[in-house]
């Protein structure tokens, strides 16, 4: 239903249509009277197909946030054993959707943490905004003079990116992504992005110039600068407690860091190769994951346990938190560029230039589910929710799999 403003305004926008359209004075004026606007009112310019769009635009969030919390409501209702089987889902062939737009490699895919929409960067600096019910593009922000490397939404509907052009950028999705802060003071590439939960106030940042920052985010002030890899920092993933981060890149190693001291913990060293990628285990999996060592770790600890990294030697490591190698899983034939665990605790999925997205049973561990997901290397991965995971890849495409 819309709003009495909003209703308004989309009257007054027909009459302006039927100015527009030369239709007779007369029969404006009838409409005009019926619909309780002056003929002469104006809308600021916007037309009514643009202002029709905005109205449904705005409607379908509005949906998307009821459904979002109808979701919740029904999951706090359900038995925890109830609620885990709700995302026990794997993604299958073919894709559900292949989104079409950029003109260069994606680098990057994230979800909006409410609304139906993903949004995804390339190497020619832009950011993609689409509408993952429709298929459709909502917008393109050119948003850095240099490839967008990374992308991350806070928990309120905040976007940063990072780029090779040092910068990184915080944008509004709330308001047509408008540009609220640039944070600078990296030396070379900003390689990625994260906002450290649960508050999403400060705002993780790896580079190139060997260093993780950490920023004040509505201040855009950098509180401390965390040195400590010898090589490039390509990656990095905060605790879901906001107290650790785990970063890793060139030198071959993975940090576990305290975000308030900068101190670092353990490292964690094994990998023949650079490292891609890394991703915390959720309390879920851990719990799974713990078996493996003998422990039993409870489904509320949000305690970094372990975590997995990616790597150019092909390989998946799985660490505890002292930095001890729990698990390796073989299979990929190229560089590991992505990974993201299941909720369900029990599944991790990669991503590799092999061209392939692939699922591990961590109970086992092996690999259970192979799917030729691009046409070239696959680059990125996100997961969306109980059931859908998007991939990016050097083809230019985007892909929804649910």
């Amino acid at each position: 239903m819309l709003t009495s403003q909003q209703r308004d305004s989309l009257n007054r926008a027909l009459v302006e249509y039927l100015v527009e359209q030369n239709v007779p004075q007369a029969t404006i004026g009838d409409v005009a009277s019926t619909l309780g606007v002056s003929s002469a009112d104006s809308v600021g310019g916007l037309g009514l197909e643009a202002k029709w769009s905005a109205v449904i635009r705005l409607q379908r969030k509005i949906l998307d946030l009821e459904a979002h919390i109808a979701a919740l409501e029904q999951d706090r209702t359900l038995p925890p054993s109830s609620a885990i089987a709700a995302v026990d889902w794997l993604p299958r062939q073919p894709a559900t959707i292949e989104f079409k737009g950029h003109r260069s490699h994606v680098t990057a895919v994230a979800f909006h943490p409410v609304w139906s929409t993903l949004v995804s960067a390339s190497e020619d600096g832009t950011i993609n905004v689409w509408d993952t019910q429709t298929g459709e593009l909502e917008r393109t922000i050119r948003a850095h003079t240099r490839a967008v490397t990374g992308l991350v939404f806070a928990a309120s509907g905040r976007l940063a990116s990072c780029s090779g052009d040092l910068s990184i950028k915080v944008w509004d999705s709330a308001n047509d992504y408008a540009n609220i802060r640039t944070l600078i003071g990296h030396e070379h590439t900003v390689s990625a992005v994260n906002f450290v939960p649960p508050q999403d106030s400060l705002l993780l940042s790896a580079s190139r110039d060997n260093t993780v920052r950490v920023w004040q985010v509505d201040s855009g002030y950098c509180l401390r600068v965390i040195k400590g890899h010898s090589d490039w920092v390509r990656t990095l993933a905060p605790s879901f407690d906001g107290q650790l981060f785990v970063s890793a890149g060139s030198d071959r190693e993975a940090r576990i860091v305290t975000i308030d001291t900068g101190e670092s913990r353990a490292v964690a060293a094994g990998h023949e190769h650079v490292i891609e990628c890394v991703a915390i285990a959720p309390p879920a999996s851990a719990k799974t994951i713990g078996k493996l060592q003998g422990q039993d770790y409870s489904i509320e600890d949000t305690n970094l346990r372990y975590f997995a990294t990616g790597s150019r030697d092909k390989n998946i490591i799985i660490w505890d938190s002292r930095g001890e190698k729990v698990t390796t899983l073989h299979g990929h034939d190229n560089w590991v560029r992505g990974l993201v665990f299941h909720p369900n605790g029990k599944h991790l999925i990669s991503v590799s230039d092999d061209k392939t997205l692939r699922v591990w049973d961590l109970e086992t561990p092996k690999l259970v589910k192979t799917i030729v997901a691009h046409s070239h290397f696959v680059t990125c991965i996100a997961w969306g929710g109980a059931q859908s995971i998007a991939t990016g890849s050097i083809d230019a495409l985007v892909k929804l799999w649910k």
